[in-house]
């Protein structure tokens, strides 16, 4: 390569970046920290939705487009603040980093709608209405998480956190009668209860701690590819398959409430 084409590369790809623009040379990568099944099940054998998405874009776009990558919360946050970032993060809220008015980053439509799950024992339910509702009792948390309200009553003495390594382990905490009501992610809770024998013993409270939608976050860069990912994510809510890939992480999950 001819000194002068070189330099022309190095200045396109400037020029790109300082106008706004990502050139895609290499696949963007979307970034993940949420590991927990159904989003990511098997880091080494790359198993979950996470990484499932990934490919279905690439196989609607026709090309190596995007390669999901697995990041702890922490080193992604600090990824994310560093003027280099030029990439994405999948399965996140614009108010979970900072972004409320999505002027930060660029934002794709909803991917997935979901909530955080009160799950309590039949014997033993709990209806969540709010952090005063669960005043004094005991909950499974997941380690790292912040659950707001709980959180800050757990500060005052008014309730107890147990910390788990994860949803999974919050879980068997309560199967095993140790805390009074653990908070889990909906699709967490299909995936975990369509792998075992049907629960009949667990209670979800009518209210949840949470809603939420998840989206993705891509860096401002990105302007020129947000359109082909946001044509990918608006169509699979209705593309039989994608639907199907969402089944295979699914389980029958009880409705909520009424309480018993």
């Amino acid at each position: 390569m001819s000194l002068r084409i070189a330099l022309a590369i190095v200045g396109y790809l400037f020029l790109s970046l300082v106008s706004g623009t990502r050139v895609l040379a290499e696949p963007l990568i979307l970034y993940a920290y949420h590991y927990k099944p159904p989003f990511i099940v098997d880091v080494e054998r790359r198993e979950g939705l996470y990484f499932d998405f990934g490919e279905y874009v690439n196989r609607k776009l026709g090309r190596q487009a995007v390669r999901t990558e697995y990041e702890p919360r922490k080193r992604l946050e600090a990824r994310v603040d560093s003027p280099v970032f030029h990439d994405a993060v999948i399965g996140v809220s614009p108010i979970w980093f900072k972004d409320k008015r999505q002027t930060r980053f660029l934002w794709t439509s909803t991917w997935m709608h979901d909530r955080d799950e009160v799950v309590s024992l039949r014997s033993n339910p709990v209806n969540y209405d709010g952090p005063e509702s669960v005043r004094g009792k005991r909950f499974a948390a997941s380690l790292g998480y912040y659950y707001y309200g709980l959180d800050e009553l757990a500060q005052k003495g008014g309730l107890i956190r147990e910390d788990s390594i994860g949803e999974p382990q919050s879980l068997n905490r309560l199967l095993l009668g140790r805390i009074d009501f653990a908070v889990i992610s909906r699709s967490t809770l299909n995936y975990l209860l369509g792998r075992r024998p049907m629960e009949t013993r667990l209670y979800i409270s009518p209210k949840a701690h949470d809603e939420f939608e998840r989206r993705i976050l891509l860096s401002p860069v990105n302007t020129d590819f947000l359109p082909e990912l946001e044509r990918v994510v608006a169509a699979s809510r209705q593309d039989p398959e994608w639907q199907a890939i969402l089944a295979h992480y699914s389980g029958e999950l009880p409705e909520p409430g009424p309480k018993p």
